[in-house]
């Protein structure tokens, strides 16, 4: 494998939580302003912004839930390929 640079790997890591501080935010984001636009363009109550919010919650949480499957998959998956290489040289 490979060894990887410390630079890289700090470029990494700040893209890789850019990237996972964005994923959260954006359905919040977009859930708050298309119910505002509701609001003003039809005139409806507050009880649509508020429905932004939970709706926009909720796809963050979905999000969060994701990103956290996706890690712990990754992290098991190395461990499995760790553990694989030292049992074929076990004596």
């Amino acid at each position: 494998m490979p060894e990887k640079k410390p630079g890289l790997s700090l470029w990494s890591n700040l893209m890789y939580l850019t990237q996972m501080g964005l994923s959260l935010a954006m359905p919040m984001i977009l859930c708050i302003a298309a119910a505002a636009w509701l609001q003003n363009r039809f005139g409806l109550g507050g009880w649509v912004v508020i429905a932004g919010i939970v709706l926009g919650v909720g796809g963050t949480v979905s999000t969060f839930r994701q990103i956290l499957r996706r890690e712990s998959q990754k992290a098991k998956r190395e461990t499995q390929q760790r553990n694989a290489f030292n049992d074929r040289y076990k004596d």
